[in-house]
């Protein structure tokens, strides 16, 4: 058995099994820039969501990206990149205390190169060698649909067996030395968000980020521990890096074990035949799903309630609640790497599709105050403040300030919603005006 032992892994097949930890949230607490009960985080359209939080307030988590890419094709580059953005100057004035790092374990992008073979041995893996879950070597594209399965549980058993290591382990000191010791950044946590949303559907044969560690080809309970030994070499690689002194880094320095924060992160549902939580490695820190509000679209106290405790058809968590309770029952804080309202497409006819619920302020106000109800187990929840959509008459998940939001008598509904989320956002703004 891979990763964790018999015990831990029966407590995590049955979800919630085991008593619940005085404090599953131990190390986090009240957001330090925030002032919220819990950690904020944001991602894009930072100064317009501080815009409505209480004069003096920040946002505690910022976020960092790695590109389309193989192992260390950007690595250097996206290290260097990273100090010029607006995340990296709240960091280094201390007005944002956390980093969540996104990270790909595989390859991806236009450069990668699909081996024509598979390697024989440890040996042979190498940065050159280039592995890719939905894309792996000797891909055709006519594969059958066991032939797909059969090559993607390939690339997972090549990682789960540690022959990725040394090549992870360069990437990392790449990432430390270029970055995090370059602009002398002791002193903030960094959250290393693995694989994230892991059980994104497989498109076989894409070449994009995300289908880079690709797993929903796979169907047994043995494939998913693989899957989850790959992702704790992983993470036991950027603990080792960043948890001690390096000798091939000038200048390094070793990061405590309350700054160093791996996390599990998937979509709230899961389509494929094994329970998720069977690839959360022992060694994962946090754990918790990326949350929008569509499937289903949560418009009124009823739709939130039916929903929170809600399973898949595995048995897995789905709502909220079933999240945390399973969070809890292995006693990691449950955190949101994603949050946002979703506004991103819209009927025929002009109107709000079933699935989406556009500029919803009741589903800013439950998540939050569930988060402040159970801010004891909770680590941080960051809201995805980004409108990527064309059209001027969908705000995606964005949320701004607006001339007249103060106002109770000016309305702020819409339908379409244009370009911000506005009730969302007199919401979010009374709540942290409320709770900071």
């Amino acid at each position: 058995m891979l990763g964790l032992g018999a015990a831990s892994l029966a407590g995590l097949a049955t979800g919630i099994a085991g008593s619940k930890p005085a404090r599953a949230g131990v190390g986090w607490g009240p957001g330090p820039n925030s002032g919220m009960p819990f950690w904020l985080g944001c991602h894009k359209g930072l100064v317009e969501l501080e815009g409505l939080m209480p004069a003096g307030r920040t946002v505690d988590v910022v976020y960092a990206w790695e590109r389309d890419g193989h192992y260390l094709e950007f690595a250097a580059a996206d290290a260097k990149a990273w100090a010029n953005q607006l995340p990296h100057q709240r960091l280094a004035a201390g007005t944002a205390t956390a980093l969540q790092w996104s990270s790909s374990p595989f390859c991806s992008g236009k450069n990668f190169v699909v081996p024509s073979a598979w390697p024989s041995s440890a040996a042979a893996v190498n940065a050159n060698v280039h592995l890719n879950c939905s894309r792996p070597p000797t891909f055709t594209g006519s594969e059958s649909t066991s032939e797909q399965t059969a090559k993607q549980r390939k690339v997972w058993e090549i990682a789960a067996n540690g022959w990725l290591d040394p090549v992870w382990r360069q990437k990392m000191l790449t990432f430390k030395s270029g970055y995090f010791v370059k602009n002398n950044l002791r002193n903030i946590r960094i959250i290393l968000r693995v694989a994230h949303e892991l059980n994104t559907a497989t498109k076989w044969g894409d070449r994009g980020y995300r289908r880079s560690y690709g797993m929903l080809l796979l169907n047994s309970t043995a494939d998913y521990q693989l899957v989850q030994e790959a992702l704790r070499r992983y993470m036991a690689v950027f603990l080792d890096v960043f948890g001690n002194v390096q000798s091939s880094i000038p200048g390094d320095f070793a990061y405590a074990e309350d700054q160093l924060w791996p996390y599990w992160n998937t979509g709230p549902g899961h389509k494929g035949p094994v329970n998720v939580i069977l690839t959360c490695p022992s060694n994962a820190k946090l754990v918790g799903p990326d949350y929008y509000n569509f499937w289903p679209a949560l418009l009124t106290d009823a739709e939130w309630n039916s929903q929170l405790y809600a399973k898949t058809k595995t048995g897995g968590p789905f709502g909220l609640g079933a999240w945390l309770d399973w969070a809890r029952s292995i006693g990691r804080p449950l955190c949101l790497g994603e949050i946002g309202l979703m506004s991103s497409s819209m009927t025929s006819s002009g109107g709000r599709p079933a699935e989406e619920g556009w500029d919803n302020p009741l589903f800013i106000t439950k998540l939050l105050d569930f988060c402040k109800t159970n801010a004891a187990d909770i680590g941080f929840v960051a809201y995805f403040n980004i409108d990527s959509i064309a059209s001027t008459s969908l705000p995606q998940h964005l949320m701004m300030p607006w001339t007249g939001i103060d106002e109770p008598s000016t309305s702020c509904t819409r339908s379409p919603p244009g370009d911000n989320n506005r009730c969302g956002a007199r919401a979010f703004k009374q709540w942290t005006t409320a709770n900071s």
